[in-house]
Formats: C-alpha cells, structure tokens, sequence
C-alpha cells in the first residue's frame, strides 16, 4: 500500500534480535512507529480516494516522504535501524512482546 517502510520488510535474522536492542532503541523504534501508523490511517483514505491514479502516486509519494520524516524525527533511530527492528520484530515474538510491552507503557503513561 502506502509504506515503503511497513513491517513487511525483510531483513535481520531474529534469533537473538530481542537482546541485541537497547531499550532507548525500542523506545524511539516504537515512538517512529506509531506515528507510522498514524500517517498511514489519515493517507490511506485520501489515496484510495484519489480521483485518478496518477493523483493516487502523487500522494503516495508524498505520503512515503512523510512516513520517513516521522521516522527521521524520532530520536535516536535511523531509517536503516526502524527497517531492521520491523523486520526482526515480524520473526521474533519476544521482540515483539518487548515493543508491545513498551506501547503499552506509552500510553498508559499519556493517559
């Protein structure tokens, strides 16, 4: 769809890749990609929407600039190390318990 960066992306061997995370690391991986996940919700319907598909990749462009942007801006996380730990989260459960654990926390401390 949108993200050229989605969780789809394959990578890191997942082995060991929940210890090889710092916590600060998952914090800014998880800080990126929420708001991933927010751009993704509020361009979806505008693409899908688009009247031609030509305006549809047009906003899609605009949209995957956008989506590197939240990521560039979430500190101390590059584009490379947001691909890796999609990647390894998608084959690695306890790595991804870690980062659900760590949303969690986020939110419940925004409440």
């Amino acid at each position: 769809m949108i993200v050229a960066l989605s969780l789809t992306l394959s990578g890191a061997g997942a082995a060991q890749a929940q210890e090889q995370y710092e916590q600060e690391k998952l914090e800014s991986f998880v800080v990126a990609a929420l708001e991933v996940n927010r751009l993704v919700e509020e361009w979806t319907p505008r693409i899908q929407g688009a009247p031609s598909e030509s305006e549809a990749a047009e906003m899609r462009e605009q949209a995957n600039g956008e989506l590197v942007e939240a990521i560039n801006q979430a500190s101390d996380i590059t584009i490379d190390e947001y691909r890796e730990i999609s990647a390894a989260a998608q084959s690695d459960p306890a790595l991804m318990a870690r980062i659900s654990e760590i949303i969690e926390d986020m939110q419940t401390t925004q409440q």
